[in-house]
């Protein structure tokens, strides 16, 4: 989708990359109609359309000697890309890959270790800890294998707007007043139709506790607690609201504090979401951010608010809807674990 520049030159921005599912064609005296129904090119990784695994599908940490093989995250991803889709065989000719598009991983983890608690060594974050293994009698599928993989890394995996498969950190997207600004809503101008706020306190929660089980077999845990003054949602303005999560295949404190950041921000935005409706844009995307002057408030803020999500009708009107939530209210979080309390202990 695109629009036309004031010289006449026709500007594309992608939107997307996708595979055609039951597709539908629609026969009559007066008009022939195709409808074509388009999915997300992970469906052809998680059993939608492709992605089922015919036998187990396993990745070792150690080889038979009980020697790490030092195996990397990104280039076992990579692997399962490159399997063919005929037969699963590895390093297919690039036509008949699952996935001939190659990867974006990000450079966050590289030369970043974890301390492997209880004895003193570390591991890179890219290396596999344990070993993972999937299987098909369990309705085990590739994408449940990428997944796997990125929850050691705690990081965010899925297809962008060019079809490529990203992997990217969770880790530092706790800040995001930084981020770029794709856009500046004025009430002034045409482009901004509606702004609906909606606030959902029933959905809160200001503490996050994430257990693990470390190497050792004990248990270990990440906490994330919201006592900022700033925010409407902190312990000491409505109590206490605990969510516990338990993630077997955590054996860091840290891997167990960094989730437990970024999932406590996700359940902190839920206490207000905001609904921008306005003319159609292509170039937006998710975790940037918009801007609104506010000319129904005191002094006319301007407000940062991040894109969650939009939709965009496939023709040449109507207007889009962008779901957001204001940076004003991420709060800054208290974080502990199992490792500072074993440090304060000591």
């Amino acid at each position: 989708m695109g629009l036309i520049l004031p010289d006449g030159t026709d500007f594309y921005l992608p939107q997307g990359v996708f595979y055609v599912n039951a597709p539908n064609n629609v026969y009559s005296p007066s008009e022939r109609t195709v409808t074509l129904n388009l999915v997300d090119k992970w469906s052809y990784l998680d059993g939608s359309l492709f992605g089922n695994l015919e036998n187990t599908y396993q990745i070792p940490a150690t080889d038979g000697a009980g020697t790490s093989t030092n195996t990397n995250i990104f280039s076992a991803m990579s692997s399962i890309l490159k399997l063919s889709r005929i037969d699963f065989s590895n390093n297919a000719p690039s036509e008949l890959q699952i996935d001939n598009v190659s990867p974006v991983f990000t450079s966050y983890y590289n030369g970043k270790t974890y301390i492997i608690d209880d004895s003193g060594k570390t591991a890179p974050m890219t290396d596999i800890p344990y070993d993972i293994t999937v299987g098909s009698a369990d309705s085990g599928t590739f994408a449940d294998v990428l997944l796997e993989l990125n929850t050691i890394l705690a990081g965010w995996i899925g297809y962008d707007q060019t079809g490529t498969l990203r992997v990217e950190p969770s880790q530092d997207d706790i800040d995001d007043s930084n981020r770029a600004i794709l856009w500046s809503f004025d009430p002034l101008e045409q482009n901004l139709c509606s702004i609906s706020e909606t606030f959902k306190d029933s959905d809160v929660y200001n503490d996050i506790i994430i257990t693990g089980e470390s190497l050792s077999d004990t248990e270990i845990y990440g906490r994330a607690t919201n006592f900022d003054p700033k925010s409407d949602t902190n312990v000491n303005i409505i109590g206490k609201k605990t969510y516990r999560e338990n993630r077997a295949e955590y054996w860091n404190p840290q891997q167990c504090v960094d989730v437990a950041a970024w999932m406590l921000k996700r359940k902190t935005v839920l206490q207000k979401s905001i609904s921008i409706t306005s003319t159609q844009m292509f170039h937006l995307s998710e975790n940037n951010l918009v801007t609104v002057r506010r000319t129904d408030k005191p002094g006319n803020p301007i407000e940062r608010h991040i894109i969650q999500s939009f939709s965009l009708p496939i023709a040449e009107t109507g207007s889009m809807t962008i779901e957001c939530t204001s940076v004003n209210d991420i709060p800054n979080f208290t974080y502990e674990s199992s490792q500072t309390e074993t440090e304060e202990t000591a």
